[in-house]
């Protein structure tokens, strides 16, 4: 017991196995709704946001803000005011034929379906950036989306009560999504 993990002499792991379920079926085909959350991601100083740990709690105080709202995601912002992130996702807009996504110095995590996505995207002849962004843009783009492991890939059709673009999963994210799915069958595995 304690903070000093010196003093634990023999370290237990816990596994537990269980399918993952994060969002509904329909999501995938008719998008999902979010806000831009008030809590904001941990500044990188304080809490290196490239290691994955089980440190959550902000991310679980956004989660309760986007559930108390009635949408099933939130977008976090830095304490400069760019979006990093959802609750447990990274986050990408197409804006006149672009992809962008934040920078790992905005304070986000460097997921591991974010890298196979930007592979994806780039061998696909997408044209992508890794910029900083505020919400203004995410309201403004084309298409939004989030990536994570548990979530496979997701539509953000509505943020903050205004609609984005058309309302559904645009071009580039079904494009995306299908690629990222047929690439888990070939590795023997499915993300959600």
């Amino acid at each position: 017991m304690g903070l000093n993990p010196v003093n634990c002499e023999k370290p237990t792991v816990v596994i537990i196995v269980t399918k993952i379920k994060v969002l509904d079926e329909k999501v995938y085909s008719e998008g999902l709704k979010a806000i831009v959350t008030s809590t904001r991601r941990s500044m990188p100083h304080m809490l290196n946001p490239r290691l994955k740990t089980c440190n959550y709690l902000v991310n679980i105080l956004a989660k309760l803000e986007a559930t108390n709202a009635g949408v099933s995601e939130a977008v976090m912002l830095n304490t400069n005011g760019y979006v990093t992130e959802g609750t447990a996702d990274n986050i990408f807009i197409v804006k006149n034929n672009t992809v962008y996504t934040p920078p790992c110095y905005a304070g986000i995590l460097k997921g591991i379906t974010r890298d196979t996505l930007i592979n994806i995207l780039k061998e696909s002849g997408s044209k992508l950036k890794e910029e900083l962004f505020t919400p203004f843009e995410v309201y403004t783009a084309d298409e939004c989306f989030i990536t994570g492991t548990a979530v496979g890939l997701a539509s953000i059709v509505n943020l903050d009560g205004r609609e984005i673009a058309d309302r559904k999963p645009g071009p580039v994210a079904s494009m995306a999504r299908k690629k990222l799915e047929e690439l888990m069958a070939q590795e023997g595995a499915k993300i959600y």
